[in-house]
């Protein structure tokens, strides 16, 4: 829809909070009417910006992190290419994410979409650390699998949030990602 494409593109170049309806249909190449006729207004936009996104993103894990198709590779490089997938995402969608971020903390819409996206995600993992629980030393999947997604999410949007701190490099990112999610699993070499 040429609305939320429109809203997602503005968002990589300015804070949700500066971004108008006007400029959202300037964007998108449509009317103010025609976005009242389809949103109550900018928060609608982000929940159903949101809820494309957890779409989007609950699809790509069931299908990338199949148990079936990682058979024969070690634990550690399927870990190395979940922290690459997440630090590209992060990277590529970086002004999405920061405007769901912050509007999680006083929408709760937006937080449920989020536990949706992140329950999805911790029993995606928790079905693949079942399936290598000989790999890994700690004893539960279903916890290390809650916790890894804890980690990873809150390092990513620390890296994406915190202005305080000096952003971490892509590729740095990535590899200190993995060691902290390798190492906390206890994954044999």
């Amino acid at each position: 829809m040429a609305i939320l494409d429109a809203a997602e593109a503005l968002l990589e170049t300015g804070a949700w909070n500066r971004t108008s309806v006007v400029a959202i249909t300037s964007e998108a190449g449509c009317s103010v009417g025609a976005f009242y006729g389809r949103f109550s207004g900018k928060e609608d936009v982000l929940r159903a910006l949101y809820a494309r996104y957890r779409d989007q993103s609950q699809l790509l894990l069931q299908t990338a992190l199949r148990p079936d198709d990682w058979q024969g590779v070690p634990l550690t490089q399927v870990i190395e290419a979940l922290c690459a997938f997440l630090v590209e995402d992060f990277r590529q969608r970086r002004g999405l994410r920061r405007a769901f971020l912050e509007a999680a903390m006083h929408d709760s819409a937006i937080r449920e979409l989020v536990g949706e996206l992140s329950q999805t995600t911790i029993e995606v993992m928790r079905r693949l650390l079942e399936t290598r629980a000989d790999e890994i030393a700690h004893a539960d999947p279903a916890v290390a699998a809650d916790f890894c997604h804890r980690i990873a999410f809150a390092i990513l949007d620390q890296n994406l949030v915190a202005t305080d701190l000096q952003p971490i490099e892509d590729e740095v990112l990535r590899t200190e990602l993995s060691r902290a999610l390798v190492g906390y699993l206890g994954v044999s070499a």
